[in-house]
């Protein structure tokens, strides 16, 4: 499965746009699905969303390790001036190329926009989910490294707790914590109750 590209909005009137945000982020992934989704309110808010098996998410994969190795090895100025520097290294070019596409496209849609980032599984029709509230690049980047790198991880682990009966209802949702560890939280299905998965900042095998 591709990854793709949902857009819980009124886009389809955008759809020019909308062409230009795939072709942007086909530049490094394999976006070939778009889904658009009306508003339900004239409150809700707009949601852009990439959604793909964890595999999908490899082409980036070694420009986010790049992005956050350089970062900790800078952590005691590890300022956004650092972050912004760097966005220009060459490795670090595919995931920056990504980041600034969504960047663009939640501004274009709605300054308050969610970019919303997540895996499958164990099909299509579940997933992981991310959402990223901040719009800037630099801050894009930096979560979309840590839910790329611990992508592969999440679904591995997560493909455990199905086996031992834990399967959701619903997507899960998945936080990054203050330390660079990802929270996994979902209701299992069989009995309603609240599940939760910690994964270490970039674990290991």
């Amino acid at each position: 499965m591709a990854v793709q590209l949902e857009l819980s909005l009124d886009f389809v009137r955008f759809s020019e746009e909308t062409r230009e945000i795939q072709t942007d982020l086909n530049k490094y992934l394999n976006v070939v699905e778009l889904r658009y989704f009306g508003y339900r309110s004239a409150d809700s808010a707009s949601i852009i969303k990439l959604i793909g098996e964890a595999l999908e998410w490899a082409p980036i994969a070694v420009a986010a390790t790049v992005y956050l190795s350089t970062i900790a090895k800078h952590a005691a100025d590890a300022t956004w001036d650092k972050a912004r520097s760097m966005i220009q290294h060459n490795k670090v070019g595919p995931l920056a190329h990504i980041a600034n596409t969504l960047s663009i496209a939640a501004t274009k849609v709605n300054p308050n926009a969610q970019i919303v980032v997540g895996i499958t599984f164990p099909d299509e029709n579940i997933a992981v989910e991310l959402t990223i509230n901040s719009g800037t690049t630099e801050e894009i980047i930096l979560d979309l490294s840590v839910f790329v790198l611990q992508s592969e991880k999440l679904s591995r682990l997560l493909q455990v707790e199905i086996q031992k009966g834990n399967m959701p209802i619903g997507s899960a949702v998945a936080e990054i914590q203050c330390n660079g560890s990802l929270l996994v939280k979902w209701t299992r299905a069989s009995d309603l109750r609240k599940q939760e998965l910690i994964i270490p900042v970039l674990a290991k095998d």
